[in-house]
């Protein structure tokens, strides 16, 4: 399944020109992507959020396609996931897990309807969007432990141009391989993830051409669940759902993944960028990192990162080695919350 995909993702492209970049086994420099002239986001809602920069997107419509349904779905309708079409067609042809605050599963959803914020209590009346299980990836060269930064594309219809961890996206319904773990025998009880790592490995292969050899399941370490939620107020007016008076944004049950990988191996094996999903990439230690995100750079940063920068990151960084060879920092019961009214 993965050799199938990777052969057709490698093939799409190489037809496309102008944007994509393959990455070297150097730390390459910070592209134009960033945004010379910065200014305050008004980001966030449910979760205490504030990034700085500027973007600029393509204009996208969008047409209401409400669909929530039941997780009693045949298994005959399970097929594979390509990656074939335009940021649209993903958000309605994807469809999400839906969850409770337990992370129970309560039905699946479009993408689209997931990440729709609206008051319109004639409507939707989805002010959150829809509670969905995601996951985060944090990939790091195995000889230097630096830790691979993306830049999302400007294409993208959440959050465009932030940058945010290696691979942030979501377990999808009705694929096959299952992406839909078991909150109670495989997280709480075996302390992994395997459904999660499985659509880990689908995007990483998607939005950065990394063979799944390379990024084995074993190579991957589930540590947490972060429960959070945050509007993005920065998009332009125009690409808003509802003629603008809605927004876009994440409620999610993030499955935290660290993985790590021989940096030389994944350039050989192709890595690059699909400028659909990513414009710029970046390796860096601890103090690069925390040079980056100084507030005087004006760089844009995913809710959802700087979360878990904040709660997680250094201390699991400090004890990598630690990290991956015991279920030393595995937390399998909590679900970390970071969530506040609305002003």
């Amino acid at each position: 399944f993965f050799l199938r995909m990777r052969a057709a993702l490698q093939n799409a492209l190489t037809k496309t020109t102008g944007r994509t970049t393959t990455l070297t086994s150097t730390t390459p420099t910070i592209g134009s992507g960033c945004g010379a002239a910065s200014r305050r986001q008004s980001s966030s809602v449910c979760a205490t959020t504030t990034t700085t920069g500027t973007s600029s997107t393509s204009p996208h419509r969008h047409h209401h396609h409400k669909r929530t349904r039941s997780v009693a779905t045949k298994r005959a309708m399970a097929k594979n996931w390509d990656g074939s079409g335009t940021q649209e067609d993903l958000m309605h042809r994807d469809e999400c897990i839906l969850v409770d605050s337990r992370d129970a599963i309560t039905g699946y959803a479009s993408k689209y309807d997931a990440h729709h914020f609206s008051t319109n209590t004639e409507g939707r009346n989805t002010p959150k969007g829809l509670l969905h299980r995601a996951f985060s990836v944090f990939l790091f060269d195995k000889e230097n432990n630096k830790l691979l930064l993306q830049q999302r594309a400007a294409s993208k219809i959440t959050f465009p141009l932030v940058w945010t961890n290696t691979c942030c996206s979501h377990q999808l319904h009705g694929y096959d391989p299952t992406e839909v773990d078991d909150e109670e025998e495989d997280v709480r009880k075996n302390k992994r993830a395997p459904g999660a790592i499985r659509a880990a490995r689908r995007k990483l292969l998607h939005e950065l051409n990394i063979d799944p050899e390379t990024v084995k399941e074993t190579q991957f370490k589930f540590l947490t669940r972060l429960h959070y939620c945050a509007k993005d107020s920065f998009g332009e007016k125009s690409l808003r759902p509802e003629n603008g008076t809605a927004f876009w944004g994440e409620h999610e049950m993030d499955y935290v993944l660290f993985c790590r990988a021989d940096q030389e191996q994944l350039v050989k094996g192709g890595m690059s960028i699909n400028p659909e999903e990513v414009d710029a990439m970046i390796w860096v230690s601890p103090e690069e990192l925390r040079e980056m995100m100084k507030e005087e750079k004006g760089l844009r940063w995913s809710p959802w990162f700087r979360i878990i920068v904040e709660r997680f990151l250094w201390k699991w960084w400090e004890n990598i080695d630690e990290v991956f060879a015991t279920d030393k920092f595995v937390d399998e019961q909590n679900i970390h919350e970071v969530l506040e009214e609305e002003d």
